[in-house]
């Protein structure tokens, strides 16, 4: 018997995009615009613990389109985060 693997975030969003995509009738150039982000940002940076003891941190932030006006959001860090969920 095989396992499912669990689809990622990114995967499902992926495929709800393309699916409301085709519902509109959306042009392929611009389905292919809109489904890669504009800039992805990776951040590494160590804190020292109060035990002494220093730690790598790792942040993600992902800006996809900013049309109608600044990027919002922030920094997404914490030890579960990957950039496929972001």
């Amino acid at each position: 018997m095989t396992k499912k693997r669990k689809k990622s975030f990114y995967q499902i969003t992926q495929e709800r995009y393309a699916k409301a995509a085709e519902i509109m009738d959306l042009r392929e150039e611009v389905r292919e615009i809109l489904s890669e982000p504009k800039n992805v940002i990776q951040v590494h940076f160590p804190v020292r613990r109060d035990n002494g003891k220093l730690e790598l941190f790792r942040g993600y932030r992902v800006q996809h389109n900013n049309i109608l006006g600044p990027y919002k959001g922030g920094i997404r860090y914490h030890p579960q985060v990957s950039m496929d969920e972001v």
